[in-house]
């Protein structure tokens, strides 16, 4: 009997926990009888002129980030032919079964490619720093936890617990210099990195998904910096202003439609430079934006987030050889503890009347928009991931001395 084979790829952005996913998934279907193919360059190794490797288990370093088979922001859908030609190599490759790893660009092809060639069964595994793949709890009342399909992204908690570290960090020269220090974080739509850095004590938050009220803010920052003489403000790229639209972006569009983001920090930096600098107080010249760019998604994954990964490759490598399609493999919620379960990709990836795929946003329970901070439900959802929230970085108590 001829060995089954299993394809797997990684699409979109890299993360720190997509080669222990990969691990996870090459041991499970190793352990099932299948021989793991890994397609290079996401979507685009399905393409005529894609390539593809062996990938056996020993070759995967699953402390190791990124992505061992590399990646791409490749659209079959937006490719002339290209379902055409994902179906051909499908066949080229002898595959008996697909495993997508990705966001929701990326899952969405992988179910178009198995509606075009439904011999062939696509499963998944989420991955995303922005933590946006999934569902909420269902709305009113106390936000209750173990209702979310998909509790969180892996890549996630490691870029959360970065950003965290960084945002506390900062602290030490904002009160050194006496400086006002705005924070970029990813999250186009949905602001969970910036709402994880929380467990940084910034002074203030800003989410994408409440139109910033700058005045409120200025005014917020002007009286926190009069009692502190340091304030670290913390702003997702995606923040939008009064009118719904970004604060900062650019005319570059990626193959998904989706335009690049980034630059808000400075926006608002040269915003608090006009309104709040001023003689006696705060210098323009120790107003400052701080992006960190690919810092929040490089490097190696936490041992949470590694252990997590391969357990949900696992996972989904065992509905593959269950024969399930269209499977999810996400995290879950029972009581306190958390655990793995399998969803139907249409119960992760809600859409709209058009069709459009609504992202997973922080809910309102989660966040306090008239004081930029997180609630204590906020906390409870991400006590599982970071742990418990550590002391605020404390200002040195001086006595005064005149001589």
């Amino acid at each position: 009997m001829a060995t089954r084979r299993l394809g797997v790829l990684t699409g979109g952005g890299d993360t720190t926990a997509l080669n222990a996913t990969l691990k996870g998934i090459a041991l499970g279907a190793e352990a099932a009888g299948y021989d793991v193919i890994g397609i290079e360059a996401g979507w685009a190794g399905m393409l005529a002129s894609g390539s593809a490797v062996h990938l056996p288990a020993a070759a995967i370093d699953p402390d190791r980030g990124g992505t061992v088979i590399r990646s791409s922001r490749t659209n079959l859908r937006a490719v002339a032919g290209g379902m055409e030609q994902a179906s051909a190599r499908i066949t080229q490759l002898g595959l008996d079964a697909l495993v997508a790893i990705g966001g929701d660009d990326t899952l969405t092809v992988g179910v178009s490619l198995g509606e075009y060639h439904r011999d062939v069964p696509v499963n998944f595994v989420t991955k995303t720093i922005d933590n946006d793949v999934g569902t909420n709890p269902a709305a009113g009342g106390e936000y209750a936890r173990a209702e979310m399909r998909n509790y969180f992204c892996p890549g996630f908690p490691t870029a959360a617990t970065w950003l965290a570290d960084a945002a506390r960090a900062l602290r030490t020269t904002a009160y050194s210099h006496g400086r006002i220090l705005v924070f970029e974080a990813m999250g186009r739509t949905a602001g969970w990195l910036a709402l994880a850095t929380a467990y940084g004590h910034p002074d203030f938050i800003v989410l994408p998904e409440w139109p910033l009220d700058v005045d409120a803010l200025v005014e917020a920052v002007a009286q926190r910096y009069s009692v502190r003489g340091n304030v670290v403000v913390v702003v997702a790229e995606g923040a939008i202003g009064p009118d719904g639209r970004p604060l900062a972006e650019s005319g570059d569009m990626d193959a998904f439609g989706h335009r690049r983001l980034g630059g808000c920090s400075q926006w608002l930096a040269d915003q608090l430079k006009s309104r709040v600098a001023h003689d006696g107080g705060v210098s323009a010249s120790n107003i400052a934006a701080v992006l960190p760019s690919y810092l929040q998604r490089c490097g190696r994954p936490t041992p949470f987030d590694r252990d997590w990964a391969i357990e949900l490759g696992r996972t989904a490598a065992a509905a593959v050889a269950a024969g399930e399609i269209n499977r999810i493999a996400c995290p879950a919620l029972d009581g306190d503890a958390l655990g793995v379960t399998t969803h139907d990709v249409g119960d992760v990836l809600l859409r709209d009347a058009a069709a459009t795929i609504i992202p997973r946003t922080v809910d309102a329970r989660l966040y306090d928009a008239e004081s930029f901070g997180i609630t204590a439900a906020g906390r409870d959802y991400l006590q599982p991931l970071l742990g418990s929230i550590g002391d605020e970085y404390r200002d040195a108590e001086l006595t005064p001395f005149a001589g």
